[in-house]
């Protein structure tokens, strides 16, 4: 469900739903796992903050590798340029849902992307954010995630 989301997501969350199905069909889902992707699509679609990061008016990339130091890539699942300031980023990591074991884990994955925006654009004001199935929100703040919901 977690691959499905991140796959329809990298369109948008307002694409028609025969795409959606086109798009996910090689996941194999049953139909209930595709009716809670498909729900989660809608859910977030519907959030306040979808009209940010998925907003035309903003410049965003979906899915952009990002080379690091130790010869890996860092993929982050959407970055935004959120404002008029062409120095306000966001990056957002799509999660089906956090668990309070995966906090810490996740906090030091959006640190990485962060770090690495940062490095790419020391001027740049960076912030990571987590969007989850839920249309919840996680921040990053000074290295844990703050759930704002």
């Amino acid at each position: 469900q977690g691959k499905a989301l991140h796959r329809l997501l990298e369109f948008g969350p307002k694409i028609a739903p025969n795409q959606r199905a086109r798009l996910i069909a090689p996941f194999a889902l049953p139909s209930d796992a595709q009716a809670a992707v498909f729900g989660a699509v809608e859910r977030i679609a519907k959030s306040e903050i979808a009209g940010q990061i998925f907003s035309k008016d903003y410049l965003a990339y979906a899915e952009r590798e990002w080379p690091t130091a130790d010869q890996g890539l860092a993929r982050p699942d959407r970055l935004v340029r959120v404002s008029d300031d062409p120095e306000t980023w966001w990056i957002i990591d799509f999660k089906w849902q956090v668990l309070d074991s995966e906090l810490s884990d996740y906090a030091r994955q959006l640190a990485g992307y962060q770090a690495l925006m940062q490095s790419i654009r020391p001027q740049a004001k960076v912030f990571a954010k987590i969007l989850t199935s839920q249309a919840e929100i996680w921040d990053l703040d000074q290295g844990r995630l703050v759930h704002f919901g």
